[in-house]
């Protein structure tokens, strides 16, 4: 593919001397959609449809259709009507996704309504410009870890899913994106004979590979259903044997 030029025009030697005593306008690289051509510069201006940069040719103009742009120069392009969706943990939608979804608006510029979707633990985030028209449309389904791999897999428009703990065989390196991590505070009760437990440990305890207070060193007493931690003290022995 070849990138059509168009307003070139080559600045004489004196121009490109005092040009380069004034301060420097930020990089851009502007690549075509094939690869094959490059144009690189300092962005003088950027109208929503053209690129304008300032090459050691001179002065070019690009169309933004036929290019992407990389460098810190490049401007925020906004895709208008861009809708899609985002299925996952309760605990990621609910909680830590509105807030990066409202620093995504203000990067763009664009203002954030939130409205009730049309399903259970569903809500719509719309961004618009200055003039209200919509920039985007982003579903989020807050329904559980669990519905992250269903949803990326069944063909719907989901773009992203949610997941408080690893995708494994749904998602591989280049696509797992860890953006937080929380950590875990494990108390040995009192009236337990154990003072401290090992990672080991604790980890098998949660993987239910010990099921029993004897396995570590403890009385013999089974341990509760991993379903029951949120019981009262769900520690403690309820049933021996």
């Amino acid at each position: 593919m070849r990138i059509r030029f168009f307003g070139l025009a080559i600045v004489c030697t004196a121009l490109l001397l005092n040009h380069s005593m004034a301060r420097a306008e930020p990089q851009v690289v502007l690549t075509s959609k094939d690869g094959t051509t490059e144009v690189r510069g300092e962005l003088q201006e950027f109208d929503g449809e053209n690129y304008t940069v300032r090459t050691s040719l001179g002065v070019i103009g690009v169309p933004a259709a036929q290019v992407t742009c990389s460098g810190e120069g490049c401007p925020v392009v906004l895709h208008y009507g861009g809708r899609f969706a985002i299925e996952g943990s309760n605990t990621i939608g609910e909680g830590m996704l509105p807030r990066l979804i409202e620093g995504y608006a203000d990067s763009l510029g664009a203002e954030l309504v939130q409205q009730v979707g049309g399903g259970e633990n569903m809500l719509v985030y719309r961004l618009t410009d200055s003039d209200g028209k919509e920039v985007a449309a982003i579903s989020v389904g807050a329904s559980g870890s669990a519905a992250a791999r269903l949803a990326l897999t069944d063909g719907s428009d989901t773009l992203v899913g949610m997941s408080s703990g690893q995708l494994g065989s749904a998602a591989d390196g280049a696509q797992e994106h860890v953006f937080a991590q929380d950590g875990l505070a494990v108390l040995v009760h009192p009236d337990n004979l154990l003072r401290m437990l090992t990672l080991e440990q604790i980890a098998a305890l949660f993987a239910g590979r010990i099921s029993n207070w004897s396995q570590i060193g403890g009385r013999t007493c089974r341990l509760p259903s991993m379903s029951a931690m949120t019981a009262p003290a769900p520690w403690r022995c309820s049933t021996t044997g």
